[in-house]
């Protein structure tokens, strides 16, 4: 499998970048997420968004072969990009997580991040479009984006200009 078989679609704004190491990772996502905080403040985005979110991006990259890691990447971009077709979108979300079957300590993650408390993949998916949608309205009033973003499924962690690309792939970790 190929970086071009599985192009990245994901939309932009959300998490920054990744940075060298998690923490900067982290940091930058916290700077990034000042404003969401400020809307939700009742919300522990750092302990129970960012770090939860960059530590499985760090680990999918360390653990998994790339080809694996690539359609992982890709499935979870065309749930995002199907986040408003629920069908579309929970049958990428099951493909995403059937690629981690290999891996319990990345599927006990991955399960953590998007179907904690059990609740069913169909509100999830809905929770996070809306969280999706306030996020880009947010970014909107504010004039921009910060940059180079990604999606806050994010979860995949790749820059603007991989993403623009196609590629799937940032040597920048």
């Amino acid at each position: 499998m190929s970086n071009k078989e599985f192009p990245n679609p994901l939309p932009r704004g959300g998490m920054a970048p990744l940075a060298s190491t998690r923490e900067q990772s982290i940091a930058d996502s916290v700077k990034n997420a000042v404003e969401f905080q400020k809307a939700f403040p009742d919300i522990d985005w750092k302990g129970g968004v960012i770090e939860p979110t960059i530590n499985m991006v760090f680990d999918l990259k360390e653990k998994l072969d790339p080809a694996t890691r690539e359609k992982h990447e890709y499935l979870v971009g065309q749930m995002l990009v199907h986040i408003n077709e629920s069908d579309k979108a929970e049958k990428s979300f099951w493909e995403a997580r059937e690629c981690l079957v290999g891996h319990p300590d990345l599927l006990k993650q991955f399960d953590a991040i998007y179907i904690r408390d059990d609740r069913p993949v169909s509100v999830m998916l809905k929770q996070l479009c809306e969280a999706l949608k306030l996020k880009a309205a947010m970014v909107e009033k504010m004039g921009s984006d910060s940059g180079s973003n990604v999606a806050a499924g994010a979860s995949v962690g790749q820059s603007e200009e991989t993403v623009k690309s196609g590629t799937g792939d940032d040597t920048s970790v």
